[in-house]
This record gives structure tokens, sequence and C-alpha cells, in this order.
């Protein structure tokens, strides 16, 4: 029961998990392809605009969901979830409101063009950099903070490398690609070294310890730790 008390708190998180995969299974038998262009370097296919305009409103359907659920679960208390790996309190759950019609008003604005035909790829890797977001937004240690910015990372590779046929958009891709890997290298390793001195990656702890306790300055290591950890935010 308590498990089932702690994923009640994650319900909008899951809803929108479940419809995405919903999306994603459902995709490749709803879109009826009706237009096969053969080109010298990649097969390009468009569906019919209407089945694209009900992709679209789905997903805006789904965001509006996700927004209602967000705002029926109350909050008196800041409530740690799964070992105090997630925190869910009234702050999280405005930031995630935000960030859910920010994406919502995007989304509207944003129509089909035929210059352009990976109109469904680029809404779904819309909602699986959401869903990134919102697990971003609750990360209350280093590791569920890292796994939510790979997460994005995957999401923005793939829509950066989108255009096949643009050679700009690989290079770009290729390089976010580079610096990224080094930075996530930089950030693992900084993890490694805090983890090594005090122990913890856990937020609360962190907080708890640095309370305390003073900050042990014979261990230049620790300022090390804390330049690599943030040195990723950065770039």
């Amino acid at each position: 029961m308590f498990f089932i008390k702690e994923f009640f708190f994650i319900l909008p998180e899951i809803f929108f998990m479940l419809a995405l995969l919903l999306l994603v299974t459902l995709y490749p038998f709803t879109v009826r392809y009706s237009l096969f262009t053969y080109s010298a370097i990649n097969y390009t296919y468009s569906g019919p605009i209407s089945t694209k305009i009900e992709i679209k409103t789905s997903i805006l359907f789904i965001f509006i969901l996700t927004i209602v659920l967000l705002f029926s679960i109350e909050i008196d208390t800041p409530v740690f979830l799964f070992q105090q790996q997630l925190i869910i309190s009234n702050l999280t759950q405005l930031f995630k409101i935000c960030s859910l019609i920010v994406i919502c008003l995007l989304l509207q604005t944003y129509h089909y063009s035929e210059r352009f035909s990976y109109f469904e790829e680029i809404l779904l890797l819309i909602m699986f950099l959401t869903l990134s977001i919102l697990f971003f937004i609750s990360a209350y240690d280093f590791l569920t903070l890292f796994l939510a910015s790979e997460f994005q990372n995957f999401c923005f590779f793939i829509l950066i490398a989108l255009n096949r046929n643009s050679i700009i958009a690989l290079e770009s891709s290729l390089r976010v690609f580079i610096i990224s890997a080094v930075m996530s290298c930089f950030f693992l390793f900084g993890i490694y070294l805090l983890y090594g001195i005090i122990g913890t990656i856990n937020f609360i702890d962190i907080k708890i310890i640095f309370s305390f306790f003073e900050i042990p300055t014979t261990y230049p290591v620790l300022y090390i730790a804390t330049i690599f950890i943030f040195s990723i935010f950065f770039i």
C-alpha cells in the first residue's frame, strides 16, 4: 500500500507516460501515408494533413489532462518519493504546470509544412522531452537529475539531426553529442568525488551535512567536484 500511495503523487507523470507509449505504439497503424517521394538521399513520406491535425489535437488533449491532474493533487507538505529520489511539492507542481502551458502554446503555433515531412515525429519527440522535464523538476538527488538531463539530451540530438538532408543539422547534432558526452563524464566524475567525500548524493542529506558541519577546507577535492557538477549547467 505504501508504494501505491507513492505512485499516486506522480499520477500525472504516469498518465503522460502511458499516453505517450500508446501514441508511439499506435502511430504506425494510424498514420495513412498517401505520398511517396524518392530522392537521391533518402525516402520521404508525407501523410494526409487531416491525420496530422488529429495527432496534434490528441497531444494537446493529453497535455490539458496532465495539467488538470497536476491541479487535482493537493499537497500540504513536500512529499519525498522512492527513498527521497523525487520530491513533490506545491513549487514543483507550479513549475510543471507552467512548463506544460508554455509547451502547449508552442505546439499550438506549430503547423504542418510540406517542406518538412517529419511533423508527427517532432510532436512525439517533444512529448518525450516534456516527460523528461517533468522528472527533471522533481529530481531530488544527483543520479535522478543526471538521468533526466540525459533523457533530454537524447531528444535534442534527434530533433537537431532529424533533417537528414541538411549537412548543417548533422554537423550540429554531432557537435552537441560530443560536447554533451564530455560534460556528462565531468558530471559523473563530480558526483563520484562528492560521494567519496560525504557519502551521499541526496540533496537533503547534503544540506544537513553542510548545515551542521563546517566545509572541510582541507579537502580541495570538494571544490573540484562542485566545479565539475555545475559545469554541465553552464555548458
